[in-house]
C-alpha cells in the first residue's frame, strides 16, 4: 500500500522536523532566535493578539 508508506514517511519527517527545531531552539540564544526566521511561535502570537484586538475593540 504505497499511501500507508506515504503516510508513515510524513509522520517520521514531521517527527524529525520537531526534534530538529527543538534542538537548533535549545542551542540558539534569544538574540539570535529572530535573525535566523524562527519566529513561528511569535508569529503565532501576534496573530492571536491581532484577532483578540479586533474583538475586543
Amino acid at each position: 500500500m504505497p499511501q500507508l508508506d506515504l503516510i508513515w514517511f510524513f509522520y517520521h519527517f514531521v517527527m524529525a522536523w520537531a526534534v530538529f527545531s527543538v534542538v537548533v531552539y535549545s542551542s540558539l540564544s534569544q538574540s539570535y532566535f529572530p535573525v535566523l526566521g524562527f519566529t513561528r511561535r511569535k508569529d503565532i502570537k501576534q496573530i492571536w493578539e491581532w484577532r483578540l484586538w479586533n474583538y475586543y475593540f
